[in-house]
């Protein structure tokens, strides 16, 4: 994944392959990147939308 693609909207599965390796991903990952990401959100530096009941995170400019 390039730099590019981290301004568009991903899901928590997408971040979570971009973050952890192929060997490391499963559930656990992907609670753990969700987590990270609502950590951030509530801070202000992304935001999330619901397309077709799955929330895409995208960071904030």
């Amino acid at each position: 994944m390039v730099a590019s693609e981290l301004d568009k909207p991903l899901t928590v599965t997408e971040y979570s392959g971009h973050l952890f390796s192929p060997r490391a991903q499963g559930t656990m990952a992907d609670s753990e990147t969700y987590a990270h990401l609502e950590h951030l959100r509530i801070a202000g530096e992304f935001d999330y939308t619901v397309r077709e009941g799955i929330r895409e995170y995208t960071r904030v400019n």
